[in-house]
């Protein structure tokens, strides 16, 4: 969102706002009045300079930045039903081999698996997918296996819509992970259970969604210090030749 959006945004909130004749009686002595045409001047003054002065990834932190909703239309970083028993097509699934056998993920999100994998190698850097697409049946199965605790309802894990790998290997600290959080965020890759608001689950440094570099900008936007923060610890860790 650029920041005509958020001024736009700003200014269908404030057209609510009425100061004159809410906020001081009207029969007190210090009741004033303020022309209509003046109030919306000096609230879009205000709206401008807020939306001037503040960073970018603190309004999509606020949530003033709206949802994120990723390449496929579907929403990124909440809790959400993406598949609905009796309509589970996610479209045509490519096969490939991944760790543990054959994998499954849809055509775009397999291209981008693969030009990030190519990218990765080129620094001495391996991805391994253990996991990619989950049929209805497979994920009812581990949520009966694991519990709520460990595994989401079949329909709402982002495995179930086939743009999601679990990488072998991506653990927190690692020059995988830190690799990922440089480059796998610009490719369209975000970690959508590492980074996340409602912590039901522990973090899954290993877990990456493919998103599109729009809907990827905006979640990198929306957790700037923390992955900030990420990138520098590990960074230094490597300096010390502590991280794997």
């Amino acid at each position: 969102m650029n920041i005509l959006h958020i001024i736009q945004n700003f200014v269908k909130k404030s057209k609510s706002l009425d100061i004159s004749k809410d906020m001081i009686p009207e029969k007190s002595p210090h009741h004033f009045s303020i022309n209509p045409s003046r109030r919306r001047f000096f609230q879009q003054v205000g709206v401008f300079l807020t939306a001037s002065l503040m960073p970018q990834w603190l309004l999509y932190a606020k949530g003033q930045g709206g949802r994120i909703i990723d390449v496929f239309g579907y929403p990124v970083g909440e809790s959400y039903q993406y598949v609905r028993p009796g309509r589970s097509s996610v479209g045509k699934l490519v096969n490939f081999r991944g760790a543990k056998g054959g994998l499954k993920l849809r055509k775009a999100a397999f291209q981008a698996y693969l030009s990030l994998k190519r990218q990765a190698a080129k620094q001495g850097i391996s991805l391994v997918p253990i996991s990619g697409y989950r049929s209805l049946a497979t994920q009812k199965s581990l949520y009966r296996q694991y519990g709520a605790s460990r595994a989401e309802k079949p329909g709402y894990s982002e495995h179930n819509i086939g743009t999601t790998i679990d990488f072998a290997q991506v653990q927190f600290p690692s020059k995988a992970f830190l690799w990922l959080l440089k480059e796998g965020i610009k490719a369209g890759w975000v970690p959508t259970y590492y980074y996340r608001r409602t912590r039901r689950f522990m973090r899954e440094p290993w877990h990456w969604r493919y998103v599109g570099k729009t809907a990827a900008k905006r979640f990198y936007l929306a957790w700037r210090p923390q992955i900030e923060r990420d990138k520098r610890y590990l960074e230094g860790l490597q300096k010390k030749g502590t991280g794997k």
